[in-house]
């Protein structure tokens, strides 16, 4: 009877004592699953929001897709500023002379003290593309030899412009002329900006210049007088499809977490309408006008 009692005793302690562990497991358990619920939604979330808040791109005068004195800084400058502000990102543009943007890009600071996460826009290179990886694209564009009016240059082939001196300037890559040239069917005569090229042509010291629609046309409405400008046309045969991207140094976003966050901006922007709406613009001609400050909507 004593040992019967003595059980019973053993037998209720060890029911409480259960209950009060499985009690205990039960708030443990809960509490860690919230735990990691929640660390789950941090990382979800990091993941999704950008690293960054502000983007640091050299730039540089190639109206009226790129100028600082231009509405939004020219069309392009205005497409990247519109593709970073859909996923949350500031741009900071830098204006310099192209080879200096370019170096400031490439090594990804400027002096020692401004870092720099790339630069807009640029066509695509084998050799660029060491140091740099290349957004989606964000203009294209039909090259053309400008020439004069009197000269009646017809040309289909590459070959139909045999000995002729094409100017160009010192940063711009023309693959089917350096081509062209190393056969020695022509010549390019390099300088150092668009304005000195058009001023040999008129003058005749060169037979033709390379240049997209938008950006030649530009530079004959605003640089030159009515009557200059009436001496100037474009043959119709197209020189280069031309395609221009952000670069983004590799230096400042080696794992590609700015290209990503842009080429998603990029393709909100043009589902939207929006690109097309900017790109009627330019059409318009609301890049080519100067003022200050330089904004538009």
């Amino acid at each position: 009877m004593i040992v019967m009692n003595r059980l019973r005793k053993r037998i209720k302690w060890l029911s409480k004592r259960s209950v009060c562990l499985l009690m205990c497991l039960t708030v443990h358990f809960s509490v860690f699953a919230t735990q990691t619920t929640q660390a789950q939604r941090n990382e979800l979330a990091h993941e999704t929001k950008p690293l960054v808040k502000t983007v640091f791109l050299t730039n540089g005068e190639w109206p009226p897709y790129l100028s600082q004195s231009l509405p939004n800084y020219g069309f392009a400058s205005h497409v990247v500023t519109e593709a970073f502000a859909n996923v949350g990102i500031e741009v900071k543009y830098g204006f310099f002379p192209w080879k200096r943007s370019y170096r400031y890009a490439k090594q990804g600071y400027s002096a020692g003290v401004q870092a720099w996460n790339g630069s807009v826009v640029w066509v695509h290179t084998p050799k660029r593309a060491l140091s740099f990886q290349f957004s989606d694209v964000v203009v294209e564009e039909n090259e053309h030899l400008f020439h004069l009016k009197s000269s009646g240059l017809e040309w289909v082939r590459i070959e139909d412009l045999y000995g002729l001196i094409i100017g160009g300037t010192l940063h711009t890559v023309y693959p089917d002329l350096e081509s062209a040239e190393r056969q020695g069917l022509l010549t390019i005569d390099r300088d150092g900006n668009y304005d000195l090229l058009f001023k040999k042509l008129l003058h005749r010291g060169i037979d033709a210049v390379p240049f997209v629609k938008h950006v030649g046309h530009y530079f004959i409405q605003s640089q030159l007088s009515a009557e200059q400008a009436a001496q100037i046309v474009f043959a119709p045969t197209v020189l280069d499809k031309r395609d221009y991207y952000v670069m983004f140094s590799k230096e400042t976003d080696p794992n590609g977490q700015l290209l990503a966050l842009f080429n998603q901006g990029l393709a909100q922007l043009k589902a939207s309408g929006r690109y097309q709406q900017m790109l009627r613009h330019l059409q318009e001609g609301v890049y080519h006008h100067r003022i200050s400050p330089p904004m538009i909507n």
